[in-house]
Order: C-alpha cells, then structure tokens, then sequence
C-alpha cells in the first residue's frame, strides 16, 4: 500500500509469464503478467518504458486496482499482452483498468508520444466492459496527439477526447448501419441489434468477430463492405429466405448443424 513505482527511461517489462509455459490452473492467479498495482499505489511510465509480450489471469502486461493508480507521459508502450483465463482462453489484454468503489482512470501528465502504442481495456471485476472515462489530464491539457497514443484492447469500444473536462473516454463503435434500403441506412450498433430490428438492409462499419449464429431471416441484403466475420464455435451465418450476402468474408464459424452459412 502507498507504494511508488517509475519504470524509468528505456525501461522494460518483457515476456513475463505467469504459471510458465502454460498457465497452471492450481496457482493463485495473478492479476497480471507484467506489473499489478494495487489500492494505494501508484505506477509511473514515462520516457520510453515499455511492457510487453506478457501474459496474466487479470490482464496481460498491467493491472489497476480499484483504488491504485497509473500514471503516463512520454513515448510509453502498453501492447502485445496477453489475458488468458483458466480455460485457456486468450484474449488481448494490456493496462487493465478495473472499476469499482475507489476507480482511478490513468493519470496523463505529460505529453504522450506514439500511434496506437498504449492498449487499455476497462472492466468490472467480473470482466465485464464497463465504458467511462479511461484517463484525464493530470497538470497538464490532454491533445488529440494523446488520444491517438491509446487504443482499445476491445474493438467493439473506441476512446474519444473530452476537452471540456480535460478526459478520455471508452466509448461502443458501431458494428454496422442498417435500414430498409442502402439509401435509407439511419440506424447503426450491433449486427444483433440489426437483426432483432428486422432491417432489411444491413451495411458493415468494420471487422466484427461474434459468439453467435446472425439470423438474417428477415434481411434482404447484407453488404459487408470488404469487412470479416469471425466466429467462435459453433455458430453461423443463418439463412431463411432471399438474401443477398455480398463483399464480406465469412471466417472460423464450425456450425453445430451446417457450415458457416446455412
């Protein structure tokens, strides 16, 4: 408790890996691979420090608890980590932000260097995502130039600059646009908003990687935009009726009953 750290200039954390080469079930789970910072502590990486390539229970290179606190400025990087839960799932994973009573998002303060060279992810203790504010400039006016300088372990959520209250905040990217023609396109979230809205028309925003089977049942034309599907076990693509898939890729779906698309 009421501990300092600085990962100092040129300073590394690499390859760190709890339980060895595969995560031992039987230990006491660490909450990350690279550096944990617990309720009255306080990490500080600035001036090329970097963590990466390690893998954790928690989040792979840095875990904030409730309570703790990390603090950026310069060229720091937080990527390439690795969150592997005990089923051996393994998701990216860099600085870990948890909520809860005593949250503390990243404190900037300084000017941050880089492009897309600080992975933060924030959830609930349960693992859940839970978007809000992921950092705020400390004595300092944070840029666009800082923004930049993060990235989303989740690509369903994105940071945006709040220049009124000097913050950076998570916020959902829309999967797709949707309506009932490709002129008429004026909704947007999920696929599987689109899909319970009966859309007719759905146009994908990006890359989208889901656990469930998409029931297009009800849609005419999925556009896919030169964008990917990803699946994850037993899923698929469904379809029941006249509808056109076009200009999107369908991967890693095993269907239970079928192929991908049925």
């Amino acid at each position: 408790d009421d501990c300092n750290f600085t990962l100092g200039e040129n300073a590394e954390v690499l390859n760190s890996d709890y339980g060895g080469d595969v995560l031992n079930p039987s230990r006491t789970p660490a909450r990350a691979g690279g550096m944990d910072v617990y309720a009255g502590g306080t990490l500080v990486l600035e001036n090329g420090s970097a963590v990466t390539g390690n893998r954790g229970r928690q989040a792979g290179g840095v875990y904030e608890a409730p309570g703790g606190n990390v603090a950026l400025s310069g060229g720091v990087t937080v990527k390439d980590n690795i969150k592997e839960t005990r089923d051996g799932t393994k998701t990216t994973s860099n600085l870990g932000l948890e909520t809860g009573t005593g949250f503390e998002p990243i404190h900037v303060t300084g000017a941050l260097a880089g492009m897309e060279t600080i992975g933060v992810s924030r959830v609930t203790s349960g693992g859940k995502v839970e978007p809000g504010v992921i950092a705020v400039g400390d004595g300092y006016t944070l840029k666009e130039s800082d923004l930049a300088a993060f990235f989303s372990d989740d690509p369903d959520y994105g940071f945006s600059l709040d220049d009124m209250n000097n913050q950076i905040t998570m916020n959902t990217v829309p999967q797709v646009k949707w309506g009932d023609d490709a002129n008429s396109l004026t909704n947007e979230g999920t696929i599987a908003q689109a899909v319970y809205a009966k859309a007719k028309y759905i146009l994908l925003l990006r890359d989208i990687n889901t656990r469930d089977t998409i029931n297009l049942t009800n849609v005419t034309t999925l556009e896919g935009g030169g964008y990917t599907i990803t699946g994850s076990g037993y899923n698929s693509v469904y379809v029941a009726g006249r509808t056109t898939i076009k200009d999107v890729t369908i991967t890693e779906m095993d269907g239970k009953h079928g192929g991908a698309v049925m």
